[in-house]
């Protein structure tokens, strides 16, 4: 009766019954009765986060938190966030990124704008450039990747569902370091990650960053505003509690957030933890982070 009852109050916050009868079901091995289904235990749809601000740049992330479903085939649902909702988020997401980030060696001039460099850098640049488009070609990047789009200037030929991401603004999107890493060994950062570890060459994989990073195949249409970030401990915790609450790590696996887990298997075991967590279920929140239909 306590399982129904609980099972009840999950139907209302989260829109789904976390408990099956037997003829839905057949219980599993060693397990007698009603037994406890979540659908949220499932492989994760979006990468990992924790590591997001070594990944991508302050100003495609808050642009991403701000209009999700702006590039073609994204798959983030509208969130709907405040600004000050999305500074919390940001602010959070940067406290947990990990302190110690491998640094790559570049050489210097890489880091100037085409417009300040030597002749003779802008000349080394666009060899380089080249050569990486011949490595992006060789290795067949298209097959799984696409850029704009399933019609747009990149094509792709697999389900996006079983394929690569779309790398529309990829490069005003990705850090260098992080995309040199990536392409070294994506299971290293992403141990799901569908994409294989190629063997390429040091020369090759410099060549493939730069190619993505200044070709105007990658790059967007508007220069993103820039960002500036805050350390507050309140913001932090307040954008743990919005995360949360937008039960981001439904797709996503996120330093500090518990996942979503159902609660009546220890309810008769701790009775106490119920409440705690029934009261910070239900602690006061933007009624827009909680969809229609769920909202207490």
């Amino acid at each position: 009766m306590k399982k129904l009852l609980l099972g009840t109050f999950f139907c209302a916050c989260f829109g789904f019954c976390p408990v099956r009868s037997e003829a839905q079901e057949a219980p599993r091995e060693g397990e007698l009765g009603t037994v406890l289904y979540n659908p949220y235990h499932r492989r994760k749809n979006g990468p990992p986060l924790t590591n997001i601000f070594h990944k991508a740049t302050k100003e495609w992330i808050q642009d991403k938190l701000r209009e999700p479903q702006s590039r073609p085939s994204a798959l983030m649902p509208e969130m709907e966030l405040t600004e000050e909702e999305v500074s919390a988020v940001m602010a959070y997401l940067e406290a947990v990124a990990d302190e110690d980030f491998p640094e790559v060696r570049w050489s210097a001039w890489l880091s100037k704008a085409e417009d300040d460099m030597t002749d003779e850098e802008y000349d080394n640049l666009f060899e380089l450039i080249d050569e990486g488009q011949a490595v992006w070609g060789n290795a067949r990047c298209t097959v799984c990747h696409i850029v704009n789009g399933p019609t747009g200037d990149i094509g792709g030929y697999v389900d996006l569902r079983v394929g690569g991401v779309d790398l529309t603004n990829a490069g005003a999107k990705l850090e260098r370091d992080w995309l040199f890493q990536w392409l070294q060994d994506p299971k290293n950062h992403h141990p799901r990650s569908l994409m294989p570890r190629y063997r390429f060459t040091d020369r090759e994989i410099r060549t493939l960053v730069e190619y993505i990073l200044r070709d105007p195949t990658f790059l967007a249409e508007e220069e993103l505003p820039s960002v500036e970030t805050s350390p507050d401990p309140d913001l932090v915790e307040e954008g743990s509690r919005i995360i949360q609450l937008s039960r981001c790590v439904v797709c996503h696996d996120i330093e500090g957030i518990p996942e979503v887990n159902c609660l009546a298997a220890t309810l008769e075991d701790d009775p106490a933890g119920f409440e705690v967590s029934r009261d910070r279920l239900t602690a006061p929140v933007s009624m827009h982070l909680i969809p229609l239909g769920q909202q207490l």
